[in-house]
């Protein structure tokens, strides 16, 4: 075998092998959207029962989220900025509208600095414009 012949080999070799790292690479990247989605996915239909049960037995429905993320996520979806799955949040608020509902997301903090968090709460139609936090 000519050394040019056994180079043509390790080239080869070697694209095939950045060939895989590129496929492996995708593949993870693929698995941590999809779990990013499911994470998403549950957060909204957690947010939709707890508004259910809470209507229910006659409370205000709200549900607080501390996450940054998760915070990150539904400010960005509600303002219409359209990141990652922004399908799920227009689903959950038309799924409220279908209710004569709205969403309000207030941002709320602890008053000395430590700790902050949105409160995700769900107001009539009519009146909302006048809903009290």
């Amino acid at each position: 075998m000519t050394l040019g012949a056994k180079l043509r080999l390790i080239l080869e070799e070697e694209n095939k092998a950045k060939l895989e790292a590129a496929r492996k690479a995708r593949e993870a990247e693929e698995k941590r959207l999809a779990a990013l989605r499911k994470n998403r996915l549950n957060l909204v239909m957690m947010i939709k029962e707890v508004f259910i049960d809470r209507i229910n037995r006659g409370e205000k429905p709200e549900f607080k989220i501390s996450s940054t993320d998760q915070r990150a996520w539904i400010n960005s979806s509600d303002r219409d900025m359209y990141p990652r799955d922004h399908d799920l949040w227009t689903e959950f608020k038309e799924w409220l509208k279908s209710e004569d509902l709205l969403v309000k997301i207030t941002e709320e903090h602890d008053g000395m600095g430590t700790a902050d968090w949105i409160v995700v709460r769900a107001v009539p139609v009519t009146g909302a414009e006048n809903e009290a936090d």
